[in-house]
């Protein structure tokens, strides 16, 4: 079921369209009348328009949380990488390799920031909270909290690469 705040469409589960099977992640843009599908069994985004007609689809690895930007012109995957796509055409702007696996993303009230919680790959038992501004430009600030038995110690470093 799809929800625009004015109406509730169904598409069909079709197994003969391979676009609509084994959807995982549904994005929802309604001021811009589009929504965004993700797949994580076949690796690939998919474009519809608010009326369910399939407008494009691109490969996306490993995706475990998408964010649509308020204005829905934006949306951003988080996976093998953190992506940040245009909506319109579904064309990769940015993307950015953590060196980690990143398992939750959370944008900013203003949505100038976009944070990202990363698992640690070290022998210590920490976590990264990754901050990379939505502009353009995309710097990268690590922010490392020592944890112990799912605690916070409060020890907090601020790495920028």
């Amino acid at each position: 079921m799809l929800f625009s705040g004015e109406y509730v469409r169904r598409i069909e589960d079709n197994p003969s369209n391979p676009f609509i099977v084994g959807v995982t992640r549904l994005n929802i843009a309604v001021a811009t009348g589009k929504i965004i599908a993700y797949s994580y069994s076949r690796n690939s985004l998919m474009l519809f328009d608010i009326n369910g007609r399939f407008n494009g689809i691109q490969t996306a690895q490993s995706v475990v949380d998408t964010l649509m930007s308020q204005d829905g012109k934006h949306l951003v995957t988080v996976g093998e990488n953190v992506c940040f796509w245009n909506v319109h055409d579904l064309l990769c702007t940015q993307r950015v390799n953590l060196q980690s696996k990143p398992y939750r993303a959370k944008f900013s009230v203003d949505e100038n920031l976009l944070f990202v919680v990363v698992q640690s790959t070290t022998d210590k038992q920490y976590s990264d909270i990754v901050v990379c501004p939505v502009a353009c430009q995309i710097r990268v600030f690590v922010l490392y909290c020592i944890w112990t038995h799912g605690r916070s110690e409060g020890l907090w470093e601020i790495v920028q690469p």
